[in-house]
């Protein structure tokens, strides 16, 4: 088997899909693990179980499902194009790439994701 050097995937604003699901123990709770792939890589987003209108989970399921069903049955969100925004974060351990947005995926005529939290 041959495997690439990782690299961090690129900053910006990216259509994506949710491809896996697993369900983690961390040390906060139970979380939910989502593999997620863009046009330039794969992203990894951990989210807590806590479903409601302020937590991760209820924010992704908003941008992929355009409302927040009182029920989430997690396999709906698989195979929907949505928006995620990825920045870069210094630690003292090294960069890190981290998801920080979702919202609906819109597309310009050029068929680039189009930056939904950018201001006119």
């Amino acid at each position: 088997m041959k495997l690439k050097l990782a690299t961090l995937h690129p900053a910006g604003m990216y259509r994506a899909t949710i491809t896996s699901m697993v369900e983690e123990d961390t040390q906060f709770g139970d979380a939910l693990k989502f593999g997620m792939v863009t046009d330039e890589g794969v992203l990894s987003v951990l989210c807590s179980t806590t479903y409601s209108a302020k937590s991760k989970l209820g924010r992704l399921a908003d941008a992929i499902l355009g409302e927040r069903p009182d029920e989430l049955d997690t396999d709906e969100l698989k195979g929907k194009y949505f928006t995620v925004c990825v920045e870069h974060e210094e630690t003292p351990k090294g960069t890190w790439e981290k998801v920080t947005a979702f919202a609906p995926y819109a597309k310009n005529g050029k068929g680039k994701a189009v930056d939904p939290f950018e201001k006119e």
